[in-house]
């Protein structure tokens, strides 16, 4: 799942002020449904439990209360839950009380992406998975009337009125923010073809782009959440209205598109020192 764009400005809001740090003792705080208490632990193997009545509904290395709803009779909570490591930063479940005092906690549902909008609105929980970097959302709906639902797609839109005529803005912003862009969003899809998804699918970590002396923007990324990690390149020519990208697995040669012959001489020479 692709790094949020926010992220070097919560690593600035951190380094600006950091709070004083919490006693090793001290817990989430716990919040009430249908007149019980949802209780966050952690354990003597620093592993956190969610517990209602001393149930254990949910067990994992780390829990958040990400938003809950209480009508005094019934209520539920949706939890952020992580087990760690890169391969699935984060997944979610729902724990709720019925009018009947029964809590029960839904199975981790998600795109095994800790980037989710949460809501509880009118007794229906919503967690959604915005559209980014030219991949469709995902949106999950829970109730006490209908369970949680299957997941629907929230198709991907780029920023209405862009084109090439303000390709230039793109300059300092993410490689995966590129496709914001409407005409270069519509040029890279020509341009991969049946491969953009498994593109798209790739954008992680990277840095903000920069241009060339000739004008051309680009920028690359990688992902690291398999064994070998995955480096991407793209770059935009506002100009000639033309893009390119570059694809690498591990130790595979890259896969260039177009052939390398048909690439700018300044990213000809990028690549000869990527990834």
């Amino acid at each position: 799942m692709p790094v949020k764009a926010a992220a070097p400005l919560l690593c600035l809001l951190a380094l600006i002020a950091v709070p004083d740090p919490a006693p090793a003792q001290q817990n989430p705080p716990s919040v009430t449904l249908g007149g019980k208490t949802l209780e966050l632990v952690t354990t003597d193997e620093s592993r956190m439990q969610a517990k209602i009545d001393g149930d254990i509904l949910e067990e994992d290395a780390f829990i958040e209360v990400e938003t809950s709803f209480d009508s005094g009779k019934s209520g539920a909570a949706v939890l952020l839950v992580s087990d760690g490591g890169n391969g699935c930063p984060g997944n979610y479940v729902v724990i709720s009380v019925d009018e009947a005092g029964k809590a029960v906690a839904t199975e981790p549902f998600g795109t095994c992406s800790d980037n989710a909008e949460t809501s509880a609105d009118q007794g229906v929980i919503t967690v959604r998975f915005p559209p980014i970097g030219g991949r469709d959302g995902t949106v999950y709906h829970w109730s006490f009337a209908k369970g949680l639902e299957q997941p629907v797609a929230e198709a991907f839109q780029p920023k209405p009125g862009t084109s090439w005529a303000n390709a230039n803005e793109l300059i300092g912003r993410y490689p995966w923010e590129a496709l914001d862009n409407a005409d270069v969003l519509a040029a890279f899809k020509a341009l991969l073809g049946p491969d953009y998804n498994t593109f798209t699918n790739y954008f992680g970590k990277g840095d903000p782009m920069d241009a060339t002396p000739e004008g051309v923007i680009v920028g690359d990324c990688f992902d690291d959440s398999a064994e070998d990690s995955t480096n991407l390149l793209i770059a935009i020519d506002p100009a000639n209205k033309r893009v390119f990208a570059a694809m690498q697995d591990g130790g595979e040669a890259p896969r260039l598109y177009p052939p390398m012959d048909q690439w700018p001489a300044s990213l000809q020479e990028k690549l000869k020192q990527w990834p």
